[in-house]
Order: structure tokens, then C-alpha cells, then sequence
């Protein structure tokens, strides 16, 4: 089983760790590095395990096609070069 940490205020998912003790260990450092952070900016990060994260986190939602103008689904944290309501996605 994975476990991955994500951002719960976005869902989009930061890494991946074989273990949970390493995803923990790894939100951390996060967390640490994070406090120095401004209150409003500050990220607020989770650890699920990936089974979890992909039934309740990582949802579906609606995007428009930049060329097309036509919508469609997609997963949440699909990263933006990878999508086509992107501008970097046309662009390669």
C-alpha cells in the first residue's frame, strides 16, 4: 500500500511514499518548512493512504477544452501540462 500526502485546501496530492512511517516523517518536514509561512498562505497537509485519496480526495471535476471550447472530466490533480485546458498542453 502507498501513502500520499496532499494539500487539503487544493486535494492536488504532493508525493507519493511506499510506507506510512515516510509519508509522516516527510509531512514533518513539510509542516516545519511550512510555519515559517505567512498564516494565509500556509498549505494544510494530509496523509492518506492512496486507496483513500483516489475514493474521497482526488475527485472528478469539469474542464473546458482550450481549442475545442468543449467540456470534459478529469481527475483533480492532473498536472497541467498534461491536460488540455492548458495553455502548455497546446503549446508542446
Amino acid at each position: 500500500m502507498r501513502y500520499v500526502i496532499f494539500n487539503q485546501k487544493t486535494g492536488r496530492s504532493i508525493e507519493k511514499y511506499p510506507t506510512q512511517r515516510g509519508a509522516k516523517i516527510a509531512l514533518a518536514a513539510k509542516i516545519k518548512k511550512a510555519a515559517k509561512m505567512d498564516e494565509k498562505d500556509r498549505p494544510d497537509y494530509a496523509v492518506l493512504s492512496e486507496e483513500d485519496y483516489e475514493r474521497d480526495i482526488n475527485v472528478m471535476v469539469e474542464r473546458t477544452n482550450m481549442m475545442t471550447g468543449k467540456t470534459y472530466m478529469e481527475k483533480l490533480d492532473t498536472p497541467g501540462y498534461c491536460s488540455p485546458s492548458s495553455e502548455s498542453y497546446w503549446s508542446m
